[in-house]
């Protein structure tokens, strides 16, 4: 690090570069190919408890993971935002 007082000067230089015609076939061919596979799985669903269910395809343990697996993140990215509020377990509070 730099000793305490110490300023470093720099400059900020724009950058002004645009996307290539190939970056934007990349896009265009990328978009085109979701939207492919969305109109080919969405014909396949019948109503929205076979879209839900997953047309009762899926074995319970796969649920199982998923179900636990969700519950999991949420309490992940959520106990940040507590932290900054509640404090950590020591009880400090930052913020």
């Amino acid at each position: 690090g730099l000793p305490s007082g110490q300023v470093r000067t720099g400059t900020v230089s724009k950058q002004t570069e645009v996307l290539h015609w190939v970056d934007y076939l990349a896009i265009a061919l990328y978009l085109s190919v979701l939207i492919c596979i969305g109109v080919y799985f969405s014909k396949r669903e019948t109503d929205a408890e076979d879209f839900f269910l997953g047309g009762r395809r899926i074995p319970w343990w796969a649920g199982g993971i998923s179900l636990s697996d969700g519950n999991v993140r949420l309490l992940y990215h959520s106990r940040p935002s507590r932290n900054m509020t509640e404090g950590d377990q020591d009880g400090t509070t930052r913020g």
